[in-house]
């Protein structure tokens, strides 16, 4: 089963930055199942530079089932008059007051009629206040509103962080990590969700994937941060 969704009020820096408090890869022991790998700096460089605005575009919104707890306004659709809040409290790093927030003035209605910049900071709220729910259903928005974007490109990744880091679903984590490789053969986060893949696959069973997982990730980064983890898999009988 997977694990429940845990909120707290967070308070760190500022939404773009990635996930604070994690270790780096290097510094996580690999081989305990607990050890969570952390982020490398080319996740926390793409994650800034996805908050700058995209170019115009077709914005298409579809038709989106109402999550349980979801209030939407009165009229419809979320209250024009109260967008900036959660986005202010996010900027200061109040992850779970910004996603309440969000959720009081219509959180579905946000993931419809925001740009896709507004949504991966809502995605980042939702997932740095531990909020899985929220932050897969933000992630899922970018990548079916924006699809030729950046932000859906980074989505991918991010909903294989969400699956590993916030809902335990390490076979969902695993198949994130592989369809990101996939659409991103050149991508900046590529080798590291290579190295994911073995940690997600290796977490979820799949002893013989997660070997063939490793083999890969050494062929590309024999050095890299997840080369000791990859190592270890392929001494595992």
């Amino acid at each position: 089963s997977r694990a429940a969704d845990r909120g707290h009020d967070g308070k760190g820096p500022e939404f773009s930055g990635g996930l604070a408090g994690e270790p780096s890869p290097r510094a996580a022991t690999a081989t305990k199942p607990g050890a969570i790998l952390g982020e490398t700096a080319a996740t926390r460089r793409l994650e800034s530079s996805a908050t700058a605005p995209e170019p115009p575009g077709p914005r298409q919104s579809s038709p989106r089932r109402t999550r349980r707890g979801s209030r939407p306004s009165q009229s419809g659709g979320a209250d024009p008059s109260s967008g900036a809040a959660w986005q202010a409290l996010a900027r200061r790093g109040q992850w779970r007051a910004a996603v309440d927030e969000a959720e009081r003035v219509g959180f579905d209605s946000l993931l419809a009629t925001t740009d896709a910049a507004e949504l991966k900071q809502l995605a980042d709220a939702a997932r740095l206040a531990r909020q899985g729910e929220q932050a897969h259903a933000a992630l899922s928005a970018l990548r079916e509103r924006f699809p030729a974007t950046r932000h859906a490109r980074l989505a991918c990744f991010l909903l294989g962080r969400v699956a590993f880091d916030l809902q335990g679903d390490y076979d969902a984590a695993a198949a994130w990590f592989e369809q990101y490789v996939r659409e991103n053969p050149g991508g900046a986060l590529r080798t590291e969700a290579m190295g994911r893949v073995i940690d997600a696959l290796r977490r979820s069973g799949e002893g013989e994937r997660a070997k063939r997982a490793a083999r890969r990730y050494l062929d590309v980064e024999p050095d890299g941060p997840y080369s000791e983890l990859a190592r270890s898999v392929l001494s595992e009988e």
